[in-house]
């Protein structure tokens, strides 16, 4: 690759025998942007455009995010990257992980760095998870 080279170019130049199917997902973080992209007909396509945030820069492929481990004590950490009915995708180490939105009884948004903990199944984002005042023992003025 030569100057010039853009990060939408390494993505069209995938070796063959490994083409990105259509319908594939990504978010790139770049330039002051968070891109959503969805692949169409041999191309990524620009779906939504936000501005980056806090977001770490890179681009991260949602369709190949490993599920969450929902294991009591599972504990993932990191840059809510997308929200969306099939996940909610965090950078976790080297990748990407995904959670099932059905988890939470609080969905954390685009943007925020939350410490999410699963027990019986079910996620928490700690610090956020808090029962309803009507589910709170005490008296209410």
């Amino acid at each position: 690759m030569g100057r010039g080279s853009t990060l939408a170019g390494l993505a069209e130049k995938v070796p063959a025998g490994r083409s990105i199917p259509d319908g594939a997902e990504q978010v790139v973080v770049m330039n002051g942007s968070r891109l959503y992209e969805r692949r169409y007909e041999g191309k990524w396509e620009v779906q939504k455009s936000d501005p980056q945030g806090m977001l770490p820069k890179g681009v991260f492929r949602l369709d190949t995010a490993a599920p969450a481990k929902t294991d009591n004590g599972a504990t993932y950490a990191g840059s809510i990257l997308h929200v969306s009915a099939k996940g909610v995708y965090q950078v976790h180490g080297n990748g990407v992980a995904r959670h099932d939105p059905t988890a939470f009884q609080q969905v954390p948004k685009v943007g925020d760095s939350p410490k999410i903990e699963y027990a019986n199944g079910r996620a928490t984002v700690a610090g956020c998870d808090i029962p309803p005042p009507s589910q709170t023992k005490g008296r209410s003025r």
